[in-house]
């Protein structure tokens, strides 16, 4: 299989162009739909990071041994 890699630039710019086009409210309502998107692909006992606010982004680990 062969890819016209011109085509596929040519069609990620005209994207990006799309994107950049869109209003500022439309823009968060898509990253809410990746955030949703993210979170059900999470796959259950794989290691995860922690991204709160109010704490450092931490590796759970699920070999005991391996805790600090």
């Amino acid at each position: 299989m062969s890819f016209d890699w011109e085509k596929v630039q040519e069609s990620k710019e005209a994207l990006r162009l799309r994107l950049a086009s869109l209003p500022f409210a439309e823009k968060l309502r898509l990253l809410d739909v990746l955030r949703e998107r993210a979170l059900v692909s999470v796959t259950p006992g794989v290691p995860t990071l922690s991204c709160e606010k109010k704490h450092r982004v931490t590796i759970r680990s699920q070999d005991p041994t391996n805790d600090r």
